[in-house]
Formats: C-alpha cells, sequence, structure tokens
C-alpha cells in the first residue's frame, strides 16, 4: 500500500516567493561604477624618475570638475614580487590637486596605486604604470 505524499508547506513558499526574489536580485544589482568618471592624472618631478626622492602631483577630477577633499593613499610597487612596496603621504594642495612624496628605493619598472575616497563617500582605484625608472 502506498502512502500517499504531503506537500511541503514550504515548497509551495518558495514557488511563490520566487518571482519577488528575482524582482529584488535586480532591483539591487549593483550599477555601473560610479567612480569610474574620475579623472586621475599625475606628473612626476624628477621626470624621468630616478632612484631616490619623487614627489607625484596628482589632479583629480570628474566631468571638468575638480575633486577636492579627497582621501588619498600612493603606494609604488615594483612590477615583479619580493619588492616591499613604498608608501607615499598624501597632501591636498587646493582645487583637485594632490602632492605625493615617495622614494624609488630601485631602478626597474614601477606601478603606482592610487586609493582613493572621495568627499561624497565613493571610493576609487587607479594604477598608473612606471616604466623605466633609472638607477642614478
Amino acid at each position: 500500500m502506498r502512502v500517499p505524499r504531503k506537500r511541503s508547506p514550504s515548497r509551495g513558499v518558495l514557488l511563490r516567493a520566487a518571482p519577488l526574489a528575482l524582482l529584488l536580485a535586480v532591483a539591487c544589482a549593483p550599477s555601473a561604477d560610479a567612480s569610474a568618471k574620475v579623472q586621475c592624472s599625475l606628473q612626476l618631478s624628477p621626470s624621468p624618475a630616478h632612484v631616490g626622492p619623487a614627489l607625484a602631483e596628482l589632479t583629480l577630477s570628474e566631468d571638468g570638475r575638480p575633486l577636492e577633499q579627497a582621501s588619498l593613499t600612493v603606494q609604488g610597487n615594483m612590477n615583479h614580487a619580493g619588492m616591499v612596496p613604498s608608501q607615499a603621504r598624501v597632501t591636498e594642495l587646493g582645487a583637485g590637486h594632490y602632492k605625493a612624496e615617495f622614494e624609488f628605493t630601485m631602478g626597474g619598472d614601477w606601478i603606482l596605486i592610487v586609493d582613493g575616497k572621495l568627499a561624497d563617500g565613493r571610493s576609487f582605484e587607479r594604477t598608473l604604470p612606471m616604466p623605466g625608472v633609472a638607477s642614478k
């Protein structure tokens, strides 16, 4: 004798909740990166770069407007493993201009990573290649 299976009440709830869950997943999906419009340009002194102290002048803008009051960090890394990163102090100069003082510790190809948080709370990261840092 076969005993009829009872339907689980949770199955019906799941079937009714599935369209709502799909709607919420689509509505809450992250939009395109809101910080993608942030422009970050770099001017390095001395130029061309060589081993020793360097000054990076950064300019932040969005849609042609300067971005002020950003909190920035700049880290210099060699493009190969085994190198201790060079950290930079960043100071705001005003009107979207910032300066970072750091040290190139050896010749070769470097990468500068600018990590920032804007005044409106958005975060961004930019990777700026610095090929061919010369030995003194």
